[in-house]
This record gives C-alpha cells, sequence and structure tokens, in this order.
C-alpha cells in the first residue's frame, strides 16, 4: 500500500507549486465522480433505465474517484473517468431526454477537460510504471 502512495516519476521531476496544482485537479475530478456516483440523474426520466446499469455506473464512478486520489493510479483513474463521463453523457442523452442531457453538458465537459488535463500530463507514468522489471 505505501508503494500507492509513494510519487511518480512525473510528480518527481515537478515542482511542488506544480504537484500542488495537479493535485487539486486530481481532487476536484474526484469529487465530480464522487457526485456521480451519488446517483444524481433526472427526477423524471424518459425512458427508464436498468437498476443494474445505475448501480454499476454509481459504483464504477466512486471506484476511478479513489483510483485518481492515489498518486500511483492516478493516470488510471483519470483515463477511466474521461471515458466514464462520455458514456455518462450517452446515457444521459439515451435514458434521460434531450432536456436532462442538455443541462448536464457543463458538467460532464468540465469534468472531461479536467480529466484529460491530468492524463497530458500524467502520459509519462502510464508508460514508465507498468513496464516489467527484471527479477532478483
Amino acid at each position: 500500500m505505501q508503494t500507492l502512495l509513494k510519487p511518480t516519476p512525473v510528480m518527481s521531476r515537478d515542482s511542488r507549486k506544480a504537484n500542488i496544482g495537479y493535485t487539486i485537479l486530481a481532487v476536484l475530478v474526484a469529487l465530480a465522480l464522487f457526485v456521480a456516483a451519488s446517483g444524481s440523474g433526472a427526477a423524471e426520466q424518459v425512458q427508464p433505465s436498468p437498476e443494474l446499469l445505475d448501480a454499476g455506473g454509481n459504483i464504477l464512478s466512486a471506484v476511478f474517484g479513489v483510483l485518481i486520489l492515489i498518486p500511483r493510479t492516478r493516470i488510471i483513474g483519470a483515463l477511466y473517468a474521461v471515458v466514464s463521463m462520455f458514456i455518462s453523457m450517452y446515457l444521459n442523452y439515451t435514458f434521460d431526454g434531450v432536456e436532462f442531457f442538455v443541462m448536464a453538458i457543463p458538467y460532464n465537459t468540465v469534468t472531461i477537460a479536467l480529466g484529460s488535463i491530468l492524463i497530458g500530463h500524467y502520459m509519462d507514468d502510464l508508460f514508465t510504471l507498468f513496464k516489467p522489471t527484471a527479477m532478483d
């Protein structure tokens, strides 16, 4: 567990101010995912979505939020967060109707934008953290 909390190579090369800034962005994306995980949705749905779909999406959003908060899994969490928000947009349009889709667009696009910034910054970690190491 302590290994997951150690700084990544990108975090090690960044300045203190950059680390604070990107950590704040990560917390904002995690909070957005936790809000999504709370099951917020349209009050009156056009077409009811399956309960399993809602529950699964809420659980995955919470897991992705936790992944973003852990330094060693931040890049994976950010990738999943962006994909999750695109899926959320599609489901909002499909099940909740155009009115709710239009109302939720700012929330989804801001979360996608912040997650994309994290992906762009921490992309080097994706390749360095998961490369195989020699067995001693």
